[in-house]
């Protein structure tokens, strides 16, 4: 039995489909630290700077020539409200926006372009376990080197080489983004070597006896399934072939959402160096 590689241009003609909308992946750092990141930043810049604030500027005027018609940033759905609150006010003049990339570059371009909103599409991924199975499961393959292991980092030892490796590649990206501007951090992070990297150190995790896959359930449910419900959103604001979706999304979620928008017979996928 033979396969053919159908790809989403192809899907999309048999579909009936003529026109597909265009989403731009732009992957970036978290302009402002955040206490539930894994690391803790050895590198802090001053997003507010004049010069930081120069290179914001470059960078959204860049991202103006894509003409996006929705904005979507890393934000709770159930946040919408509150958001959208703080994008309006900013528009009066009544909101000083704070370092997050989603205040900005979206509310910036967004506000520049005359939008009538920006979209919140983050959510947490379901996991297969209740966190108390996940931490039994550590201590049970850690035995007596786990009785000391905080909690909240008793399971990701199991992921000793992911979070190594991450660690690594999170350091040599701060060094780059101490050494560039923006605009050369934000192509260097979106660059396909980079783009591979960033995933690889999610299937990093420790080998299991066979039948035992509760560490690739997790990711699965943690990281993967975060992911395609992110791109479910992504999906739920496309109401017509000519949308041009701009997402503002941390880095590191850029493989699984690359690989849904580019093979989504609705989509096209625009490349983030064809604008910066």
């Amino acid at each position: 039995m033979t396969h053919s590689n159908i790809n989403p241009a192809d899907l999309a003609e048999l579909l009936g489909i003529t026109r597909r909308a265009q989403v731009l992946l732009l992957g970036t750092y978290h302009f402002k630290f955040s206490t539930n990141d894994m690391l803790k930043p050895e590198v802090i810049l001053d997003m507010l700077s004049p010069e930081k604030q120069r290179e914001i500027e470059e960078v959204v005027d860049l991202l103006g020539r894509f003409r996006p018609t929705k904005i979507a940033v890393e934000v709770k759905l159930d946040k919408d409200a509150s958001l959208n609150a703080d994008y309006h006010a900013y528009r009066k003049g009544k909101f000083n926006l704070t370092p997050w990339e989603g205040h900005q570059i979206g509310f910036r371009l967004a506000a520049a372009l005359g939008h009538d909103r920006v979209y919140p599409i983050d959510v947490f991924g379901r996991q297969y376990e209740p966190d108390e199975k996940l931490i039994e499961y550590a201590r049970a393959r850690l035995g007596p080197k786990g009785a000391d292991i905080p909690v909240d980092k008793l399971f990701f030892t199991l992921f000793d080489d992911c979070v190594a490796s991450f660690e690594r590649i999170y350091r040599s990206e701060e060094q780059h983004m101490a050494s560039h501007s923006l605009r050369e951090h934000l192509r260097f992070l979106n660059s396909p070597e980079r783009t591979a990297l960033n995933h690889a150190v999610y299937l990093a995790w420790a080998d299991s006896e066979p039948g035992d896959y509760t560490l690739p359930d997790w990711i699965s449910g943690w990281w993967y399934n975060r992911n395609l419900r992110i791109f479910s959103n992504i999906k739920r604001i496309t109401e017509s072939p000519d949308d041009r979706i701009l997402v503002i999304i941390g880095a590191g979620h850029i493989p699984i959402l690359r690989h849904a928008v580019e093979n989504s017979p609705k989509h096209e996928l625009a490349e983030v160096a064809d604008y910066l």
